[in-house]
């Protein structure tokens, strides 16, 4: 089996994401683990779990993401994981203080994994300080990165039921 037999073009979503530790479905599945700067390199070789060196050719622009199945023309398979990498997560207990730091840290365009009770970056010492004069608890860790996609692209998010929408019917 030579890396000419596995050329990745095609990318299968799933319709709910996958948790950044799931493990992928199937018994035993090949899998690419990759770091959030290199889910945006889509046009490279790679090497999967089992040793097998492939090829990614996918539509530029494309993000994989973790639950992600790519797929060869022949129909061969692997699934997207993120591999743990060094980050910051912020955390407060004052929720306020959380949305003010998510809006500083996209003022300065850093990358930014977003979640109800905390956010993620990448090592930065500037941003740590900055983060910390500001009273939040910055730790560092090595855990998956999941930056959010940001403004343009579709939602990482599922829908949810619970949210009122308005619909307004003009004659």
């Amino acid at each position: 089996m030579g890396p000419s037999r596995w050329v990745f073009v095609q990318v299968d979503r799933p319709g709910q994401p996958m948790p950044p530790n799931a493990p992928p479905p199937g018994p035993s599945p090949r899998h690419l683990a990759a770091i959030a700067e290199d889910r945006v390199k889509v046009r490279r070789q790679v090497t999967l779990d089992d040793g097998t060196i492939a090829w990614l050719q996918l539509a530029r622009g494309t993000v994989l993401r973790p639950g992600d199945r790519l797929r060869t023309a022949e129909g061969d398979c692997c699934w997207v994981v993120a591999q743990p990498e060094p980050v910051l997560t912020v955390r407060s207990t004052d929720p306020l203080a959380l949305l003010q730091a998510a809006y500083h840290l996209g003022n300065r365009h850093a990358p930014l994994e977003i979640a109800i009770d905390y956010l993620r970056l990448a090592p930065d010492p500037t941003l740590k300080d900055l983060l910390e004069r500001r009273g939040l608890t910055v730790t560092e860790e090595i855990a998956p990165f999941m930056p959010d996609s940001g403004a343009y692209a579709p939602s990482d998010r599922p829908h949810h039921a619970s949210h009122r929408h308005v619909h307004h019917h003009h004659p």
